[in-house]
């Protein structure tokens, strides 16, 4: 298609993207944010790394899809040098905090949890409350005791199971993907909050509310793939983080369309006639964290199913994650039942922790 065309790629494990891009000609040029920050760390040296790499022209593709939030220092740069794929990266920086979109979300009939910044202090002995910082990513430094960061505010914790939505968006057009029930670990050593995986879901909520999603998206001017993440408390809905980005559950809805969202969101305009997901299959993947340093080696992962793993040999610390593992049942609650047996395998090589699971 583009044989050997470059395009700026930006993420946490982004092994699955890369492969993509490559599959449809693309050479991505990567900025791995969990094996590199150092690309990030400044303008002066993400200007070293893209002289470095030769990515001059202004038609370049830059494609993100974490890792750029609260380093908005980047965006002027980046946003002078490539064609982003996807949203303004002004979005991006507006989605660290959700009070951001109090009229949007006031506007569209959509709830949120009550929010103060620190200096307000309205701790009540009858609610739970996060201290949760700005830009957060993946659920790490939220904490339930203390601010972890000095950027932090607080929230009503609000009791409930966590979703997301899935969703594309190009113009006029809008497509709800579908709903995802995301996944927490068990007594990690940190918090409770680390995203550990999410599986999709047939689960359907009030027409009211996908509505709200659809006005939100088209009130923000969102463009291609995002996902909002919401707790459902048994009666309402409440919106916890906008994310303007590719985000984790992606890859499981760019498989099943082969490949025509990761087409689309290069392009900036999607081939609706190709992409569907009623009647499509369903599945889900689960983050392996280490309770312990280990050290992996490729033999102990012959009878799972798993991407995103490290090079043999490798040390992965205590609290990190090892790899993913994938399951495709096409069943939400047989893929709980496959992930906790690749997960029982999985005990046999390494000390990890557990992941809390609720079957449907």
């Amino acid at each position: 298609m583009h044989s050997e065309f470059p395009v700026l790629l930006i993420g946490y494990d982004t092994d699955y993207l890369e492969a993509k891009l490559l599959k449809l000609g693309y050479k991505p040029i990567t900025i791995n944010v969990s094996l590199n920050t150092k690309a990030l760390h400044s303008k002066k040296h993400l200007s070293s790394f893209l002289d470095e790499k030769f990515l001059y022209d202004k038609n370049m593709k830059c494609i993100y899809a974490s890792g750029l939030e609260g380093r908005e220092y980047l965006h002027d740069l980046i946003e002078s040098k490539f064609s982003i794929c996807g949203n303004n990266l002004s979005l991006l920086n507006k989605s660290g905090f959700i009070e951001n979109f109090a009229e949007e979300l006031r506007d569209c009939e959509l709830k949120y949890p009550e929010t103060y910044s620190m200096e307000e202090r309205p701790l009540s002995s009858g609610k739970r409350y996060l201290f949760k910082p700005l830009n957060s990513c993946g659920g790490y430094d939220i904490s339930q005791v203390y601010p972890m960061k000095k950027n932090s505010y607080i929230q009503e914790h609000v009791r409930g199971d966590t979703y997301s939505c899935s969703f594309i968006i190009d113009n006029n057009n809008f497509r709800l993907l579908g709903f995802n029930r995301l996944l927490n670990l068990n007594s990690h050593y940190e918090n409770e909050f680390i995203h550990a995986g999410a599986l999709m879901t047939k689960k359907r909520f009030s027409d009211n509310f996908h509505k709200a999603i659809e006005a939100l998206a088209r009130r923000l001017k969102m463009r291609g793939f995002n996902g909002i993440d919401f707790i459902f408390d048994g009666k309402k809905c409440y919106i916890i983080d906008i994310n303007p980005r590719i985000t984790s559950p992606f890859f499981l809805y760019n498989d099943i369309n082969n490949d025509e969202l990761l087409k689309g969101q290069i392009l900036g305009k999607y081939n609706w006639e190709q992409i569907a997901f009623e009647n499509k299959p369903i599945s889900g993947f689960a983050h392996i964290f280490a309770r312990e340093d280990v050290v992996f080696t490729e033999k102990t992962i012959a009878e799972i199913n798993c991407i995103n793993t490290p090079n043999n040999g490798d040390i992965v610390k205590c609290g990190n994650p090892i790899f993913t593992l994938l399951s495709r049942e096409n069943d939400y609650n047989k893929n709980i039942d496959n992930l906790q047996r690749q997960i029982e395998i999985t005990k046999e090589h390494y000390n990890i922790y557990d992941i809390i699971f609720s079957h449907e």
